[in-house]
């Protein structure tokens, strides 16, 4: 995007895209790497209720300052979903 502001501490997507769909989410590298999960996997994730079903369409690696808390998983969802948990 062309004018976009530089945000240096934005995550950087390693592989596939960032979700558009409900279903979708993309996840931390260390988290793909340690669940043995990959692009097109489905994950489960417990979500302010019964575990819901995901699938993985990007890794991402998220911002140093996030990367560094020991054994926090980044989790992006599509802006609706987003909406939906947290308003």
């Amino acid at each position: 995007m062309t004018g976009a502001p530089t945000m240096p501490d934005a995550l950087t997507i390693r592989a596939g895209a960032l979700p558009t769909a409900d279903d979708e989410v993309a996840i931390d590298a260390a988290s793909a790497d340690e669940l043995g999960r990959n692009i097109g996997d489905e994950t489960g994730l417990l979500l302010n209720g019964p575990e819901r079903p995901f699938r993985v369409v990007g890794i991402i690696e998220p911002p140093g300052a996030v990367q560094d808390v020991a054994g926090s998983t980044t989790v992006v969802f599509s802006d609706d979903v987003a909406r939906q948990l947290y308003g």
